[in-house]
């Protein structure tokens, strides 16, 4: 090159060969030009990242920039991963976005191999196989693409000694699983499994409920276990556990109650136990070999069971029987129903509940009552941090003697949506009355402790009817509930004012305690609907189709009520009379969600999931 060229600044270069290329464009051919073009455009390419690098950006340590990628990304929880349509796991694909960005952070992406270790069969999972090199694996196989082959199984297979969780369903795969490595070869990093077969292969094929062999029995950390359809298993195999779920079990062939309770004993740190279809469920005279009434396995970590039942509560009662769970656990018991007709919630306690210490302080009672035998909702009853939840298509019979064996006498506050048909439906109450005013006049017995009642109700005379359960009784006028001060009613009809207000005031004057009325109706116009005693229309009733009622919301306190005036009647200024604080609210929109916010549990959303699958969503 000669000296004059050297000494040319860039700029002047660039214009040298800008007016060269225009007065030699002419002579040169196609294929010249073509490739002068590319040479272009890798300078073009080269100037653009020389400008992106200097953006702040781009100054971050490449260490810190993988950082903030895996930060977009949506990592799974090891147990119970939820991948449908409702959960984020779709939008974790959009992190791929960064790749589009410059050939800095491609680079980057490219070059941290942990970016690349979720392997999806949805999403090019041999790829992601290659790019991941030695990272430890996620993968998850047939749960959002429910089809997959056997190459891309064995090649997963291949890498299993770095799989650290595994996720597979193979509920349209066939019969893949008998005739996969899974059987043959070890897992020494695997900690989490999901295992779901499509068992009505197996069963034509002649495959037992009872897995022979699973990675060569060389699983050494695994702690979370799902698994589907087997019910038995060599002996050495999952202890040391601390998640499990059992799901669909081969109804023929699951264990006995002892043998459950050995099982569990190889586990003495579970945190989580979810039987869904599952576990311990023979009818009693097939329950062999009978458990010592006096046996008690602790699990003194257990934070969370949940059990669905579909054949009655008993199994649930028995399995119950011989637990000692800790003050942290929280309990959820559904099914459709949750409940036979013979039998009644106050049977799913045993009679000795001393060694269940999470239940012996419920601070808090809500009872939500449906009407709809056909709702979606599952029923179901929950102890959770305190707080007893029972909500479902119950009959009176079925509800009227749980005071008697849960531990109430340490509810302070007592939330009740009691289900009224309208007068005119063939099931509506007015001959239960009798009834329903001794089970709450029982109830009220129960809970000495109780300072304030919340009722949402679209029927006042029911609501009139439980509440004489409050009326002081006996020579000495004796008053059920001392401590009770407050009560608040929801869903207020203003054209049953005066009715109800007379009776609250009445109330008032006997007991002399209560201290506060504050009467609660929403500030928007109801859709027409059913009518209630009374005449006022309603929307339908919480939970009458569906956990997602247009009338509540998640809110956990009353910071969206504002006080409004009070039409004056002989019931609220005899009302007004006799207790100190009387007011009427109005909310903007929709009432507390009374549904504990850990339901549904994620043991409930992977049984959806799974039954979703079958149908292919």
């Amino acid at each position: 090159m000669a000296p004059s060229v050297l000494r040319l600044s860039s700029e002047e270069l660039m214009d040298a060969l800008m007016h060269r290329i225009q007065k030699n464009s002419a002579k040169w051919d196609t294929a010249k030009i073509n490739a002068m073009e590319r040479r272009l455009q890798m300078a073009a390419a080269v100037v653009r990242g020389a400008r992106n690098s200097q953006q702040p950006i781009n100054r971050i340590p490449p260490e810190l920039l993988a950082q903030i990628f895996s930060t977009i990304q949506h990592h799974l929880p090891g147990f119970l991963p939820l991948v449908g349509p409702g959960s984020d796991y779709p939008r974790g694909q959009d992190w791929l976005c960064v790749l589009e960005v410059c050939r800095h952070w491609r680079g980057v992406a490219a070059t941290f191999h942990s970016l690349w270790a979720a392997i999806d069969n949805d999403l090019e999972p041999l790829t992601f196989l290659k790019r991941s090199s030695e990272s430890l694996l996620t993968v998850v196989l047939g749960l959002k693409k429910t089809h997959f082959d056997q190459h891309s199984l064995a090649k997963i297979v291949e890498e299993l000694p770095r799989i650290r969780e595994f996720h597979i369903d193979f509920c349209h795969s066939g019969s893949l699983l008998e005739s996969s490595g899974l059987l043959t070869n070890s897992a020494p990093k695997l900690v989490s499994l999901s295992l779901l077969p499509n068992h009505q292969p197996h069963m034509a094929a002649g495959l037992s409920s009872t897995l022979s062999k699973l990675f060569m029995g060389e699983m050494p950390k695994l702690k979370q276990l799902s698994l589907g359809y087997f019910t038995s298993w060599p002996q050495n195999y999952f202890r040391n556990l601390t998640h499990l779920c059992l799901i669909s079990q081969d109804p023929l062939t699951r264990p006995s109650t002892s043998e459950f309770l050995d099982f569990l004993e190889s586990s003495p740190r579970l945190e989580k136990l979810a039987l869904i279809d599952a576990g311990p469920t023979r009818y009693v005279s097939d329950d062999l070999l009978l458990v010592p009434i006096d046996r008690i396995v602790a699990l003194d970590h257990l934070t969370e069971i949940d059990m669905n039942a579909s054949n009655g509560i008993a199994s649930i009662t028995r399995l119950l029987s011989h637990l000692a769970l800790p003050e942290q656990t929280n309990m959820f018991f559904w099914g459709q129903p949750l409940v036979q007709p013979q039998e009644e919630i106050s049977s799913l306690l045993p009679s000795d509940i001393s060694h269940l210490r999470n239940i012996q302080n419920i601070q808090e009672y809500r009872l939500v009552e449906h009407g709809n035998g056909r709702s979606a909702s599952p029923d179901i009853v929950a102890v959770v941090n305190g707080v007893l939840f029972i909500r479902g298509n119950f009959a009176l019979t079925q509800l009227a003697t749980l005071p008697l064996r849960f531990p109430l006498n340490n509810v302070k506050r007592l939330f009740l949506s009691p289900y009224s048909s309208p007068p005119h439906h063939p099931h509506h109450p007015y001959g239960n009355f009798d009834t329903i005013s001794r089970m709450w006049r029982v109830a009220f017995e129960k809970m000495p402790s109780l300072e304030a009642i919340t009722i949402r109700s679209r029927d006042m005379r029911k609501a009139k009817v439980i509440l004489e359960g409050l009326y002081p009784r006996g020579t000495e006028k004796l008053s059920p509930c001392p401590l009770l001060t407050s009560l608040r009613i929801e869903r207020y009809a203003s054209d049953v004012s005066t009715f109800l207000a007379f009776f609250i005031a009445v109330l008032a004057e006997e007991r002399r305690g209560i201290e506060s009325v504050k009467i609660i109706s929403l500030n928007k116009s109801h859709k027409p609907g059913g009518v209630a005693w009374g005449g006022s229309s309603w929307s339908p009733p919480y939970g009458s189709d569906s956990d997602d009622d247009s009338e509540e919301d998640g809110c956990e306190d009353d910071q969206v009520e504002t006080e409004v005036t009070m039409p004056q009647s002989d019931g609220i200024e005899a009302l007004e009379r006799r207790v100190r604080n009387v007011s009427q609210m109005k909310r903007t929109n929709s009432y507390t969600r009374w549904t504990p916010k850990e339901w549904p549990t994620q043991a409930y959303l992977w049984k959806k999931e799974s039954e979703k699958r079958s149908f292919e969503w």
